[in-house]
């Protein structure tokens, strides 16, 4: 049912949940319990959190001040994923990567505790589910400068217009103002 690829160099796993394509379109299952065994540490799931954006919308950097791991899928549309590595004494900290996920790659990804994450839209419409380890608090989460040149992302937006964000990701701090991930 799933295959799970060997964690990249920061640590995500990406897991190909195997989508069945059919002359009807397709259908895939996301989660079964079975899943949440297989994955680094092992994590109980509480709450399901489902964002909907609108083509050229960047949302996050966002680094939870609390220990909360993300099964992320995308369900609608296509994104550029971001997540930067946050953790103190990690050997890759303050690396990112970045992957483009959609609706029919069958492509999901686990990000552990202490990752910033962010997504740029670059469909019509995304809808982008998340699977949580820990309530979402939102006064308890750190946003980073999408554009701080110590991360130097390649965001994938044209530069003639800048990407529409949210009042609070358009104030990020740059990542060195943030406190490290323990």
């Amino acid at each position: 049912m799933y295959k799970i690829y060997k964690p990249s160099a920061l640590g995500i796993t990406v897991i190909n949940t195997n989508p069945e394509m059919g002359g009807r379109g397709f259908s895939q299952v996301l989660y079964d319990e079975y899943l949440r065994f297989l994955l680094p540490p092992y994590f109980d799931f509480v709450l399901d959190y489902l964002a909907s954006s609108h083509q050229g919308v960047l949302r996050g950097l966002h680094l939870p001040r609390y220990r909360q791991g993300k099964l992320l899928t995308v369900v609608q549309g296509q994104i550029f994923d971001v997540v930067v590595d946050c953790r103190k004494n990690s050997p890759t900290y303050g690396e990112h990567e970045g992957r483009i996920l959609s609706e029919h790659s069958g492509l999901m990804l686990w990000i552990p505790p202490g990752f910033a994450h962010g997504y740029y839209v670059l469909s019509e419409w995304s809808g982008v589910l998340y699977k949580m380890t820990a309530p979402h608090f939102p006064a308890m989460i750190t946003t980073i400068r999408w554009n701080d040149p110590r991360l130097d992302i390649r965001w994938p937006y044209t530069h003639d217009t800048l990407p529409e964000t949210s009042l609070n990701d358009s104030q990020g701090l740059n990542f060195m103002e943030v406190e490290a991930y323990e």
